[in-house]
Order: C-alpha cells, then sequence, then structure tokens
C-alpha cells in the first residue's frame, strides 16, 4: 500500500466541525479510490505481463523458424500468418499421422486374421497327424516326430504372437 493511502487512513481530525467531517469523508473517499485504481493496475499488469510472455513464446518459436533473425521483432501481421501457417501445417501432419494409424490398424487386424488362422490350421495338422492319449496330450511316433514337433512350434509362435489386443480406453468389453 503507497505511504499516501496509509498517510489518508491515519489522518486523525480535531474537532466537530462539519468542514473537518465533510474532509475526512472526502480523504477516505480518495484513500478508497487510490487503493481500487491500485488493485485494477495490478490486474491489468498481471493481463498484460501473460500476454507479453505469451508473444515472447511465440517470436522465440518464428525465430527459431527464420534463422539469422535473433535481433528481429516480426511484424504482427507476418507473425500472425506465420502462426496460421504453422497450425495448418501441422494439422495437416495430424490428419497423415490419424491415416497412417489406421492403415496400421487395418494391417494390423489383416495380420492378426492371418495369425490365428495359421494357428488354427496347426490346431487342426497336430489333432491329425499326431497321436493323443486319453487326456489330449500328444503322443509322437517315431516317423512322425519331427512334423508334429515343427507344428507344436508353429502353434507356440503363433500362440506367442497373438496375446490378446490391448484395451483401448473408452472400449466396452
Amino acid at each position: 500500500m503507497s505511504d499516501i493511502v496509509e498517510r489518508l487512513q491515519r489522518k486523525v481530525f480535531r474537532g466537530p466541525t462539519m468542514e473537518a467531517v465533510h474532509t475526512k469523508t472526502l480523504e477516505w473517499e480518495a484513500a478508497d479510490t487510490i487503493i481500487r485504481l491500485t488493485a485494477e493496475v495490478a490486474e491489468y499488469k498481471s493481463s498484460f505481463d501473460a500476454a507479453w510472455e505469451a508473444d515472447m513464446r511465440g517470436v522465440r518459436m518464428w525465430r527459431e523458424a527464420h534463422p539469422g533473425n535473433d535481433m528481429v521483432l516480426p511484424d504482427r501481421a507476418d507473425f500472425t500468418s506465420w502462426i496460421l501457417a504453422e497450425i495448418m501445417r501441422l494439422r495437416s501432419l495430424t490428419v497423415v499421422q490419424e491415416t497412417l494409424i489406421r492403415k496400421s490398424e487395418a494391417e494390423n487386424k489383416r495380420l492378426r486374421a492371418a495369425l490365428k488362422q495359421a494357428g488354427t490350421g496347426l490346431k487342426a495338422g497336430l489333432f491329425q497327424y499326431a497321436a493323443h492319449d486319453f487326456h489330449g496330450n500328444i503322443i509322437p511316433g517315431d516317423e512322425q516326430y519331427p512334423w508334429i514337433r515343427a507344428m507344436q512350434i508353429g502353434l507356440d509362435a503363433v500362440t506367442a504372437a497373438l496375446p490378446p489386443p490391448p484395451a483401448l480406453t473408452g472400449d466396452k468389453q
């Protein structure tokens, strides 16, 4: 609080004259106005400082994009045009990234389906060519053991390659 406000608030008047009461009221009103205006100035300064800091972040980005202009403060119109062009460039990159993500998800889905189909075929081959005991365990014969083992290794690889797909946020399962 400024010194004048403190002095105005501490001032004591002598005598009950009307002039003293009127002067005291005016001084208190002046002190209240000074306090209110000081708060407004602080608010405006805070807003200005926030805008200035944001502008300076943008100017630093502009200077990084325009080497050799370290001491140049860009014209507001040029700066705004550059920012809009950057926004459009980033949006187009986002569209490209989203397209690539959709394509990779589709390819992933296709490959998962192919692996599942291979796993089903390997299970069928194991069931067809391997002897089983009454618990369902494979009992390989002497001549078919390498083929059975190769199919079992392939089935194990398919099973390992196809863990349950991760749950995406927002998906209902």
